[in-house]
């Protein structure tokens, strides 16, 4: 087998990275599995994906994917009161992605371990909240992720009948 240059591992990464993001957003975090990142990817077998990730590994292709997907939807250049602030976040319920990412970034956020990634997240994000919105910010903050802890644990029917 011949051996690719530095430059083509590289460029692999990227396309493994994004495969890795694409199951993500379409499929919430059981989605990122060997296999389904390898097919996304255009391969065949899960060892394809071993070049550049352990399976354990694999989130580590999210790095500087997430937050520009997340501020899409809430963008603070945009935000200027906590009301539009829980009308973007609203609206972003309705994308699966969103939803998947914060699924995860709560997942996290409240294991035994958190990690730095996730810690870092809620910094940062808690940061441009305050200086954007001030403590009413910080409030909306708290009931827009308990919001959307409880949407994450209800399907659809179960959630509306609660909040519109």
């Amino acid at each position: 087998m011949a051996r690719i240059s530095k430059a083509q591992k590289e460029i692999n990464l990227q396309e493994v990275n994004d495969a890795i993001f694409e199951c993500f957003i379409t499929g919430g975090i059981n989605n990122v599995t060997m296999i389904n990142v390898a097919k996304a990817w255009g391969r065949q077998y899960a060892s394809a994906i071993q070049v550049y990730y352990k399976s354990d590994e694999l989130l580590n292709g999210l790095r500087g994917k997430v937050f520009p997907h997340f501020s899409h939807f809430i963008n603070f250049n945009k935000i200027s009161t906590v009301e539009a602030f829980e009308s973007a976040w609203s609206k972003a319920m309705l994308d699966q992605g969103f939803c998947h990412i914060m699924s995860l970034f709560i997942s996290h956020s409240m294991s035994p371990r958190v990690d730095a990634m996730a810690r870092a997240g809620m910094l940062r994000f808690t940061q441009l909240t305050h200086d954007k919105l001030g403590d009413d910010g910080l409030s909306s903050l708290e009931k827009m992720i308990g919001k959307t802890a409880i949407k994450s644990c209800l399907n659809d029917d179960e959630y509306s009948e609660f909040w519109q």
